[in-house]
């Protein structure tokens, strides 16, 4: 943050505006804590489905998605 103003603005995309969402909410939410607290709170009998592996795993994919347009998008829009 104290190294200019090119890291004073990726600073800013992490903390305010439409991008901190994207951020918090797609990356860290959906990317993280979703599959993280659906592997531990899950009960023994779901872990190993079918189905609950496939929706771990497309929270997982959508996050990384999240990041991938986070990183893009707001990169363009912080241009120094």
């Amino acid at each position: 943050n104290f190294s200019g103003p090119a890291a004073q603005a990726a600073t800013a995309a992490i903390t305010t505006g439409t991008w901190a969402s994207v951020f918090w909410l797609g990356v860290v939410g959906l990317g993280l804590v979703v599959p993280v607290l659906a592997s531990t709170l899950a009960p023994k009998a779901w872990r190993h489905t079918k189905g609950f592996l496939i929706t771990v795993s497309c929270s997982t994919i959508l996050g990384v998605l999240a990041l991938r347009h986070f990183v893009v998008y707001a990169g363009q829009s912080y241009i120094s």
